[in-house]
């Protein structure tokens, strides 16, 4: 079984991870460098992919444990 996260992000784009069981804080991640428009959604899988939808009309897939954007899907509209 994979280790269960929670994670948050602020009104100034940095998201935070932290281990659910322990409490213990892991990562934090400045959302500003895939854009500056407010998140919307955010989706963790358990794979450590991060989906987050945003107010620029795009859906992010963010590598968590690579610290990397793989995918911009573009276009979404509502």
């Amino acid at each position: 079984m994979s280790p269960q996260r929670v994670i948050s992000c602020s009104m100034g784009g940095e998201l935070r991870v932290w281990d659910i069981e322990s409490g213990k804080y892991i990562k934090k991640y400045d959302l500003n460098t895939f854009t500056t428009d407010p998140i919307t959604t955010l989706k963790l899988s358990d794979g450590g992919i991060l989906f987050m939808g945003c107010k620029d009309s795009n859906v992010y897939k963010i590598d968590m444990i690579k610290g990397k954007l793989n995918i911009v899907y573009e276009g979404h509209w509502s």
